[in-house]
């Protein structure tokens, strides 16, 4: 029976083996000139089945020298096992790894790795199917780059967890718990991101809300923002620096009875967010108060225009528009004309 994988025999006659078997015995050939015998397959070896086995202990199936294993369906190559131990895919036999999986999809386009669920039913299938919920492709189909995509019946698609066991407190070159890194190919190698461009970007569906450029410099789209000319944001500044309360190094000023705004007011404007009880809280929107700041030191510049109209119209009166002209020459103030 040489040559038949697994193959189960109870053969009652006489004249072909040596000694009858019994029921569940492999009937083996140890090869030309030897009598052929029912023997009791060992409990962890022997060979498996097609259509599958009782194995009753762990089996191993592989090599024992040193050479890969090779699975294959339609006459191709679909998954190596390098004799180090590497996984590759795809007819894949030198992937770029010193231990692990490398993942050749050839010229295919979709994704290379899925992750499903059967307790995930998003209804985002035109994006990938109901009970995936994680999916890796090429980001580009002849660039390039890689595309990680979380699909989530919730309010989070991906969530990145950092743990680790020191931390640098440094703001110069420093590391951090979570740290990306941006580098511009040169010839067969990478190096710095030349001037200007763009290391990190975040998007809403595909257009750009928010871009780390080289130098550090941080860019907001603020095309579809709002300004604050109604209030008096100089009040609305000093109005967050109050809601929090003595001890946070606030000092107190005569004109603080004047503020006519509060914490409240702050988060209807949307310049703080507020908790899911809905009280404002202070995670501070930046991009919000750069424009309030903005409009502040607009509104000073416009009351201190006002105001030097009306110190040279005094001056007038009193000294006379030359001499009141020269006052201004003299300590280098120029009136809006």
């Amino acid at each position: 029976m040489s040559g038949i994988i697994g193959s189960k025999l109870n053969h009652r006659g006489s004249g072909i083996v040596a000694k009858l078997g019994t029921d569940g015995q492999l009937f083996t050939s140890s090869g030309a000139g030897v009598s052929q015998a029912f023997e009791t397959a060992a409990a962890a070896g022997g060979d498996l089945s097609f259509g599958g086995d009782t194995f009753g202990a762990d089996k191993t199936i592989g090599s024992n020298d040193d050479y890969g294993l090779t699975i294959e369906t339609n006459n191709t190559d679909r998954l190596l096992i390098t004799n180090d131990g590497n996984f590759n895919t795809g007819g894949e036999t030198a992937g770029d790894i010193t231990a692990g999986i490398c993942v050749q999809q050839g010229a295919a386009d979709g994704g290379v790795l899925s992750f499903k669920s059967s307790d995930v039913a998003h209804t985002m299938v035109q994006r990938q199917e109901a009970d995936t919920f994680g999916k890796m492709k090429k980001q580009h189909a002849t660039y390039g780059g890689l595309n990680i995509r979380g699909t989530s019946e919730g309010d989070t698609g991906i969530a990145i967890s950092s743990h680790v066991t020191t931390v640098d407190t440094a703001k110069g070159d420093a590391n951090s718990a979570i740290y990306l890194d941006s580098w511009l190919a040169v010839s067969d190698t990478s190096t710095t991101m030349s001037a200007n461009a763009n290391l990190f970007g975040v998007n809403n569906n595909g257009y750009t809300q928010f871009i780390v450029d080289a130098e550090g410099d941080l860019h907001a789209d603020g095309s579809g923002t709002t300004v604050y000319d109604d209030f008096d944001d100089a009040q609305l500044v000093r109005a967050l620096d109050l809601s929090k309360g003595e001890g946070r190094g606030v000092i107190n000023s005569k004109f603080d009875k004047f503020i006519a705004y509060n914490h409240e007011h702050l988060a209807e404007m949307r310049l703080v967010g507020r908790d899911k009880d809905n009280k404002p809280n202070y995670m501070i929107n930046v991009t919000g108060m750069q424009r309030l700041h903005n409009g502040a030191i607009w509104q000073q510049y416009e009351k201190h225009q006002r105001l030097l109209e009306a110190v040279y119209d005094l001056a007038k009166e009193a000294v006379g528009e030359e001499k009141a002209t020269a006052i201004l020459d003299k300590h280098k103030v120029k009136r809006l004309q």
